[in-house]
């Protein structure tokens, strides 16, 4: 059978995986949110894993190597009266760790800044099989979050979402063993 059949399959089977959790994310969106999507992993899990069903303005940043600026870029994009969404991995959001300092001035309280942290740069361990490569850490976002005044939300279970009442982060958690699972089902 072709892999897209068989994809709610495994979703289904794998949904603590991280195409599991951009689907169930796709599902959380309210109706014409706008929604910022970071390179690179997250881009390819949002096009395979969506709901088809999402009414979402969607932007992406795709620079030389793509993920200078990512959190500063989701700011720019975000707009008063809407609900403003971002998707980013966990070393794009590293890499751009003052992006929140001009939250302040926006005046927009729905932000969400959504963190798949995969405890690195994992679309790098299937290339080149060195753990080097996928520059792994321990870090969590929670007292970044503190730092710059934004909620936070550490999921490692997929849950409803309330609305924002201010901009917050929410760190997802997947897991690395489903994560590889539902890779090696897919491919």
């Amino acid at each position: 059978r072709a892999p897209s059949l068989r994809l709610p399959t495994w979703l289904e089977q794998y949904p603590l995986s991280e195409p599991a959790w951009v689907n169930w994310l796709s599902r959380q969106l309210p109706a014409n949110a706008r929604l910022f999507l970071g390179n690179s992993l997250p881009i390819r899990e949002w096009d395979l894993a969506a709901s088809r069903e999402v009414r979402a303005e969607i932007f992406v940043n795709r620079g030389v190597n793509g993920i200078d600026g990512l959190v500063s870029t989701f700011l720019g994009v975000a707009a008063k009266g809407a609900s403003n969404w971002a998707l980013l991995g966990d070393l794009s959001a590293l890499y751009d760790l003052s992006g929140p300092w001009v939250a302040r001035g926006l005046g927009i309280d729905d932000l969400n800044l959504v963190i798949l942290n995969n405890g690195g740069g994992k679309i790098f361990k299937n290339i080149f099989h060195q753990p080097l490569f996928e520059n792994q850490h321990t870090i969590d976002f929670s007292a970044w979050a503190k730092m710059w005044n934004w909620d936070y939300k550490r999921l490692e279970a997929p849950r409803t979402l309330a609305r924002a009442q201010r901009p917050r982060v929410i760190e997802i958690v997947p897991s690395e063993q489903q994560s590889q699972a539902f890779w090696e089902a897919y491919t």
